[in-house]
């Protein structure tokens, strides 16, 4: 018995010193190959990596004048963990707030240690909920965008999300630009997660987003808009747009649509009311097409500035057709056929000029091509291949029938004219730098072809003259100044018909007529009562460029809307 028991003292001993043997070759191994993972491990428990967000760059005019800023806000957060009364919590905070209630109450029960309850607070409203004293709600500071401006060239600036990314307009377009560089910062923390103030942190500053400079004016935005506002409601078209260009440079000086909408509250208007209009809506350009086909024809010289055309006394027939004029009319030139908007004139025009012709010039003018002016859902508009043509396509097309555009490339088109035929490209972004002043872009203007000769685009200045004169755009003449123009209405397309009761009115020109500092187009789609283009577009027009003129401080003339005598059809209007 007695070795027995022996035996089982000698193998527990032996047992021990086997686990006594394993703990002390662990505690060796940990020790010594294991103390700089442990040390990492240590480190990292009082070590925490804190992104740094960085400032936004801000949008300009071009006069350097804020479009697009930051402001310093408060967001709210909770711990639901620490509310010790969700019921009294959430009905403060929706008092406060003007958040629904129940969806705080949900949020403040979660099994979570953060839940956002409001982002983007006024200083104001974090105060009110700061003296409340309620357990378990946090502010954060955070940067928010503004819009000082609020409407004003919103369709052109559009917006950023709740998290500072760009989603419209500029914002998204040159939103790589703007947005700037995240920073990072590794600093300790005490056992209560509470950084130490004295420790130096490992550091990556944010880099700022760069500024961007627009060729937008902005006091020339705001004649636009003040003046399509007053259109907009006195016509009560579905939407209308204005659009200012340089017809010498391209830079777009501004640009406009209604509805509208306050980018500070993007969230508040439904998405058609943000819609830039004057690049994404396409529409049958009507009469103000006539420009294209007859600089076309007087360019290729397939009829002479001072050919007379027999216009049928108001019928034409034409590929088993009748084509009307509004009024009827007998023998008429060029530049009469121009001024009192004679469908069949343009059409006798057209067909001298041959279809083969037209297609060209129409591409040469780029219509069917997107204008490409950095702006997202800009549209190139519609303009069938040559072998897609009708028999009437030749008849259609030169009024500004079975074809479709924007009024960014019709304005783009017409400058060419008011430019001596050399048509210029379109840009709204004049400058980037960076936070420190450099300049890293800077746009310039770029003369992409010549479309007509500078003869024909004279010959084309004084039948525009003429409409504004003694034709259908007697509504847009100033008195100080002589304006080119023409009117347009166009029937809409309602379910794969024109419509005899919706209508697309608009005007486009540009002043002064034989110096001209800027080509303006006015267009209002189904405007209710009155519809034609000279009766509901071009007292908009004449507004907008009388008073960006004395803005411009451009001299009044001396003569105003003179033609010469050779040029007026013997005074035949």
């Amino acid at each position: 018995m007695r070795f027995r028991g022996n035996v089982r003292i000698v193998i527990l001993l032996f047992c021990c010193v086997i686990v006594f043997c394993s703990l002390l070759g662990r505690l060796y191994f940990l020790q010594q190959y294991k103390t700089l993972d442990f040390m990492q491990l240590a480190r990292f428990q009082h070590l925490s990596k804190v992104q740094e967000h960085p400032h936004r760059g801000k949008i300009l005019d071009r006069n350097g004048k804020p479009l697009a800023v930051n402001l310093i806000v408060d967001s709210v957060f909770a711990d639901p963990r620490k509310v010790t009364d969700p019921h009294l919590c959430a009905y403060h905070l929706s008092e406060i707030l003007g958040v629904d209630e129940k969806k705080l109450y949900e949020r403040l029960t979660r099994k979570k240690s953060f839940v956002w309850v409001k982002r983007h607070v006024l200083k104001e409203t974090t105060e009110q909920i700061a003296a409340l004293k309620l357990d378990g709600i946090f502010f954060k500071e955070e940067i928010t965008r503004y819009y000082p401006k609020e409407s004003i060239a919103s369709h052109i600036l559009g917006f950023v999300g709740i998290d500072g990314k760009g989603l419209e307009g500029i914002e998204a377009a040159l939103n790589s630009e703007l947005q700037g560089e995240m920073g990072w910062k590794i600093v300790t923390k005490d056992a209560k997660r509470r950084e130490v103030a004295h420790y130096m942190p490992t550091y990556k500053p944010a880099k700022n987003g760069n500024n961007v400079e627009l060729t937008i004016d902005e006091v020339i935005q705001y004649i636009a808009e003040s003046e399509l506002q007053k259109g907009f409601e006195k016509h009560q078209p579905e939407w209308a747009g204005v659009i200012v260009m340089r017809p010498y440079t391209g830079e777009i000086l501004a640009m406009a649509t209604r509805p509208t909408y306050n980018p500070n509250y993007f969230g508040d208007n439904p998405t058609e009311n943000r819609r830039n209009r004057i690049i994404s809506d396409i529409f049958e350009p009507g009469s103000t097409f006539k420009i294209i086909s007859c600089s076309a024809a007087l360019n290729e010289g397939a009829v002479r500035f001072d050919d007379v055309f027999d216009c049928e006394n108001g019928a034409f027939r034409v590929f088993r057709h009748t084509l009307h004029d509004s009024h009827p009319y007998g023998l008429l030139t060029v530049p009469e056929i121009i001024a009192v908007s004679s469908n069949i004139g343009t059409a006798k025009i057209a067909m001298n000029l041959g279809q083969d012709k037209l297609y060209e010039y129409l591409k040469r003018y780029e219509f069917g091509d997107s204008p490409d002016l950095v702006l997202h859902g800009e549209e190139g508009g519609i303009l069938r291949p040559l072998k897609s043509w009708s028999g009437l396509s030749i008849v259609c097309i030169p009024m500004g029938q079975e074809i479709s555009v924007s009024a960014l490339q019709m304005v783009k088109a017409v400058s060419t004219i008011a430019n001596d035929g050399t048509l210029m490209k379109p840009y709204v972004l004049k400058k980037i730098t960076s936070p420190e002043g450099e300049v890293l872009y800077e746009g310039k203007p770029q003369a992409v072809r010549e479309v007509i000769s500078p003869k024909t685009a004279k010959q084309m200045n004084e039948a525009l003259k003429l409409v504004v004169a003694r034709g259908t755009g007697l509504n847009a003449a100033l008195e100080e100044y002589a304006v080119a123009g023409k009117t347009g209405t166009a029937q809409k397309v309602v379910n794969g018909r024109y419509s005899h009761s919706k209508f697309v009115g608009s005007f486009i020109g540009y002043v002064p007529a034989d110096n001209p500092e800027i080509t303006i187009m006015v267009v209002l789609d189904a405007p209710k009562g009155q519809y034609y283009g000279g009766t509901v577009a071009a007292p908009i027009f004449k507004e907008v460029a009388r008073k960006v003129l004395q803005y411009l401080e451009i001299p009044p003339e001396q003569n105003n809307q003179t033609v010469s005598t050779n040029q007026q059809g013997n005074g035949r209007i």
